[in-house]
């Protein structure tokens, strides 16, 4: 899994005096502007919110398929009894 760390730092941007940068090593992965070192935080923690929120969808999602592909099978079974 990526090592990713996400940061509030200065800008030269007088309207937007700070930005929130996200990097894989060296590597900046996602970058913008923002007004305020508070603002920065809330929406960095957003993030980790909404990627959290997405991977569990996904793991659902994941999960609802094995159900129904065990479920299928299950018929599939029933089907084969019935016809013997």
């Amino acid at each position: 899994m990526a090592f990713v760390t996400g940061d509030i730092v200065p800008s030269d941007d007088a309207e937007f005096p700070f930005k929130v940068v996200f990097m894989k090593g060296d590597e900046v992965v996602s970058e913008w502007f923002v007004a305020t070192r508070e603002d920065g935080e809330a929406q960095v923690l957003e993030c980790l919110e909404r990627l959290a929120e997405e991977d569990e969808e996904d793991e659902e999602d994941e999960a609802g398929e094995d159900g129904d592909e065990e479920y299928d099978e299950e018929d599939e079974e029933a089907e084969m009894e019935q016809a013997s």
